[in-house]
């Protein structure tokens, strides 16, 4: 099985109906979770019209701003780190707020879905931006260590430049969404349980190298993926989805 088919169920759960324009998955236990707190956050904000479903979606966005700016001067400081995970799962949990309330008042839009669709994709960036600042001496280094023993040094925005631009031709392959294949959308229900653990623990250097690693990974596999196992002919690749 491929990397980019193998992450995929991992992350999205198993396939409940497919096609060959489509497929639909089940959704894992943390978005059943989140949505059982959701849903009648939005059933209780239906009849207060002056909150918009677009409002949300900024409210969403706001908290990822106040959990980055936390964590820029937090330090060590256990009870700031978590607050800061809660800043980062509250807005999962409020994402899929926006949605539900405008489906119960039948206002769906465009343009919800288009500035819902773009806050998703952006949020990882100041999130990233406060660890670098958070984990970087004054030099602008992060040192790694395992056991008690120094492994090697670093260059956060270094690191970070090659975060983001495996993550940017990783979203030209269009490749499935994981937690490790796209721009890093490390705010997600699921994702931010892994988030929160790196956090409370104080792991953010390690978070932000293996993140790096893995993805600059991903990259080279797809690559190799998509030039040795790929169909040539997409005839041939709508019959294997078919088949699988």
């Amino acid at each position: 099985m491929s990397l980019q088919k193998l992450l995929t169920k991992f992350s999205r759960g198993k396939i409940v109906e497919k096609s060959k324009d489509h497929r639909l998955y089940k959704e894992d236990f943390t978005c059943r979770f989140t949505q059982k707190i959701s849903m009648p956050i939005a059933r209780f904000l239906y009849p207060f019209d002056f909150i918009t479903p677009n409002q949300i979606t900024w409210f969403h966005y706001f908290l990822i701003i106040l959990g980055s700016m936390i964590l820029i001067f937090a330090e060590k400081n256990i009870v700031l780190l978590f607050f800061v995970g809660l800043c980062l799962w509250l807005s999962a949990m409020v994402d899929g707020i926006d949605g539900q309330l405008a489906r119960l008042r039948g206002t769906s839009s465009k343009k919800g879905e288009w500035l819902d669709h773009i806050l998703d994709e952006g949020k990882g960036y100041p999130f990233f931006l406060a660890i670098g600042l958070h984990i970087q001496d004054s030099s602008g280094n992060f040192a790694l260590y395992l056991l008690g023993n120094h492994l090697m040094t670093l260059n956060v925005w270094f690191t970070m430049t090659i975060l983001f631009a495996c993550a940017s031709w990783l979203g030209i392959m269009t490749i499935y969404g994981t937690w490790i294949l796209r721009e890093p959308t490390t705010i997600s229900n699921g994702n931010v349980y892994i988030v929160w653990f790196f956090l409370i623990f104080n792991l953010l250097d390690w978070f932000l190298f293996l993140f790096t690693i893995g993805t600059f990974f991903a990259v080279l596999w797809t690559l190799f993926e998509k030039t040795f196992f790929t169909p040539a002919n997409p005839q041939e690749s709508n019959e294997t989805i078919e088949n699988e």
